[in-house]
């Protein structure tokens, strides 16, 4: 994938207007105007996934051991360079935006018409179960309390339900900029989803990207929470419905039936 250029975004407390500059300095990569929170996040400084963020890792990793403990956002700042010439040489500029409002995804297609958007769902219960166990670890389901599944299900149910809604209003305003994937399809159907993202984007299915998908959805091992390689991918997916505990699933499935009746998933499973 030589054309593409990818850069994560975490999503931190930021004003409306500051998240739409931060995409709109991403897409125009124009690193000395970009948020250096951004520039120096620990998955664009040290996590090993973009190719091309390679030199200003290096650059980033020098300069903070020379600079003993100096300001992060200030060696992002003597850096940036390295960032901005990979970006200006790509075709195509990926970004994968944590919790993007869908209709933060309005604004943004208003302010960049030829901005791509991939809306990506999940089943809420799987969502739970991942942040559960990225927030509290080992043996997570053994420490939260019954009053902590209902609120952290109905918060989010809440918030899914708004952004599907939004999505129909985004959909229908920008029909060629918007599509909708789900993680199970992406897990259990691989190659075929992405062929789909890729039929979106008016991009031709690269070879290496049908091995790469093959190599990560059939891995020797996971990597991780945050890592993108699994055993089997239909297995991670559906590990919720081994893991979760029936009580809890009857306290999720209590706030989130119109998520599951939206997205096709089953909602009797307890």
């Amino acid at each position: 994938m030589g054309g593409v250029f990818y850069l994560f975004r975490q999503r931190p407390k930021y004003l409306v207007k500051e998240i739409m500059d931060v995409l709109h300095n991403f897409f125009h990569c124009d690193m000395e105007h970009m948020d250096k929170r951004v520039l120096a996040n620990f998955f664009n400084t040290k996590w090993h996934k973009s190719k091309k963020l390679g030199e200003y890792q290096s650059c980033f990793r020098r300069l903070s051991q020379a600079s003993n403990g100096s300001d992060s956002k200030d060696v992002a700042r003597q850096c940036e360079g390295l960032i901005q010439r990979p970006c200006l040489g790509s075709e195509v500029r990926v970004t994968k935006v944590i919790r993007l409002l869908v209709r933060e995804a309005l604004l943004l297609c208003e302010r960049e018409p030829d901005v791509k958007v991939i809306f990506y769902v999940r089943d809420p219960r799987g969502i739970l179960l991942s942040r559960w166990n990225v927030a509290l670890g080992k043996n997570a389901l053994d420490r939260i309390t019954m009053k902590k599944v209902h609120d952290t299900a109905d918060f989010l149910c809440a918030r899914m339900v708004s952004d599907l809604l939004e999505y129909q209003r985004l959909k229908s305003k920008f029909p060629d900029n918007v599509i909708r994937i789900q993680y199970e399809d992406l897990a259990e159907r691989s190659e075929d989803t992405v062929a789909d993202v890729y039929r979106f984007l008016g991009k031709p299915l690269p070879q290496e990207v049908l091995t790469w998908i093959r190599q990560a959805t059939h891995a020797q091992r996971n990597d991780g929470q945050v890592g993108s390689h699994r055993l089997n991918s239909t297995a991670t997916a559906e590990r919720w419905s081994r893991e979760i505990p029936r009580n809890f699933l009857q306290a999720v499935n209590s706030h989130c039936q119109r998520v599951y009746k939206s997205l096709g998933y089953p909602t009797d499973i307890t």
